[in-house]
């Protein structure tokens, strides 16, 4: 937020009307950076989990339906208001909250009694242990363990 001036600068924008419009849409849009950043590692998560069609849905949203709507809704209030690209920087915050909403209802629907991050209930029996740097120790597990 504090560098949105600099950030302006550096795109060429040296006229202050619209240097000062653009510090405005910069600093609006940066709000979406939390929900954004939550929506890419939910896609993540769950790609790594096998849970595809979650990721797919949540990119279908992010990137296509959501962010097309809002941002039309977006430009047509600030034709409306006068000017500006305040409407459409928001749109992009707007856009990025809805998918996580989209997100976390599609999952309470589809895997009922669940929590969002699709934890199994039982994880099974866990084996962890630690053997030193050693080749002989190293050696050892496999006589100990039996796989």
């Amino acid at each position: 937020m504090a560098l949105a001036k600099p950030i302006t600068v550096m795109f060429g924008v040296d006229d202050s009307a619209l240097s000062s419009m653009m510090v405005k849409a910069l600093r609006i849009f940066i709000l979406c950076l939390p929900a954004y950043v939550w929506n890419k590692f939910l896609v993540g998560y769950y790609e790594s989990i096998e849970e595809s069609k979650q990721a797919s849905i949540i990119t279908f949203f992010q990137h296509g339906i959501y962010v097309l709507l809002t941002a039309a809704f977006g430009i047509i209030l600030e034709v409306k208001m006068g000017g500006g690209i305040n409407g459409l920087a928001l749109s992009f915050v707007c856009s990025e909250i809805l998918t996580v909403l989209t997100a976390y209802i599609y999952c309470k629907i589809k895997y009922k009694g669940t929590d969002f991050y699709l934890l199994p209930k039982e994880t099974g029996i866990c084996f962890d242990f630690t053997v030193k740097a050693d080749m002989v120790e190293t050696a050892l597990v496999s006589c100990i363990v039996d796989i």
